[in-house]
């Protein structure tokens, strides 16, 4: 007669951890996952791009520099034809918006990037990148910072009045910008 009042309690314990276990499970599934918490500047346009990449340790300012101070013409267009029809890397590039303009259905974005270079090769200690898109953030402002990923159309060279110093443009195309930092 003792195993009757043993097996039902040992019967009642099984049944409550069951219990217990199921509402856990269910519980569980109900709980949303824990995300990272988001920046304070969110992302604007991501996809992937396929085509050619740089290294991810390639910065805008190296590229230009290398570019820049190429010692003759031919190796200029050398530098140049290395990086023309590359992407920068996923975690993109960063500069601040200079100048916008509206073309028909274009927008022109440009930036004045300062450059690290002390050769002085960059006179005025800055390089300009040039940009089209089709369609920009709705947000997008002069000044803005942008974290942006492009296909680098051309590097070049400027010379508008004779004697004065060269300024140096990178051409940009297929520019998707990855975050807009307010100013």
């Amino acid at each position: 007669m003792q195993r009757g009042p043993a097996i039902f309690i040992v019967l009642m314990v099984l049944g409550i951890a069951g219990f217990l276990a199921i509402d856990l499970l269910r519980n569980r599934k109900a709980t949303p996952p824990i995300t990272p918490a988001k920046a304070a500047a969110a992302p604007v346009y991501v996809e992937i791009v396929s085509g050619p990449r740089l290294p991810d340790n390639l910065t805008i300012d190296r590229v230009m520099s290398d570019f820049a101070t190429a010692p003759t013409p031919i190796l200029r267009d050398t530098e140049a034809q290395t990086y023309q029809g590359m992407y920068n890397s996923d975690r993109g590039w960063e500069a601040n918006v200079t100048e916008l303009r509206q073309v028909a259905d274009i927008t022109i974005l440009r930036m004045r990037v300062p450059t690290s270079l002390s050769s002085g090769v960059i006179k005025g200690g800055y390089f300009w990148v040039e940009a089209t898109m089709p369609r920009r953030p709705e947000a997008l402002k002069v000044g803005d910072r942008i974290t942006f990923i492009a296909r680098i159309d051309k590097l070049q060279a400027r010379t508008t009045v004779q004697g004065e110093p060269e300024t140096f443009h990178m051409l940009l195309d297929d520019v998707r910008i990855v975050q807009v930092i307010p100013k």
